[in-house]
């Protein structure tokens, strides 16, 4: 779920960006770049606000442990059990992957990699 929150917030800050980058200015106008005003008038112009009200979080926090080698996640659904070796390992019943990589980068830090058909 955090991922999920994660990359919509992402998106919406992309779609923010690009709305601002097409604001025309009387430079536009005068060189002849500006937009047409059909084009001008899109649906997704303005500022977006989230409603945070609506957001609904993880009421339990995940439990990561690495340990000996292996990394698991008890509260994951369902539940990881895979060694830290940085190679990919088959997983089953995860929509949005068949193989996970594991990778201790240091004292700190920790790398998880997601392929789904290879990809």
């Amino acid at each position: 779920m955090r991922l999920t929150l994660i990359a919509a917030l992402a998106a919406t800050s992309l779609l923010t960006l690009s709305a601002c980058k097409q604001a025309t200015t009387s430079d536009n106008l005068a060189s002849g770049n500006a937009e047409s005003p059909a084009a001008a008038a899109g649906g997704i112009d303005g500022t977006w606000k989230a409603d945070l009200s609506s957001v609904q979080l993880d009421q339990k926090p995940d439990q990561l442990l690495l340990e000996a080698g292996q990394f698991s996640c008890a509260t994951c659904t369902p539940p990881l059990t895979l060694a830290a070796d940085g190679k990919f390992h088959a997983v089953t019943g995860r929509p949005y992957a068949d193989q996970i990589s594991i990778n201790v980068d240091n004292d700190h830090d920790v790398t998880r990699t997601s392929q789904k058909g290879g990809r």
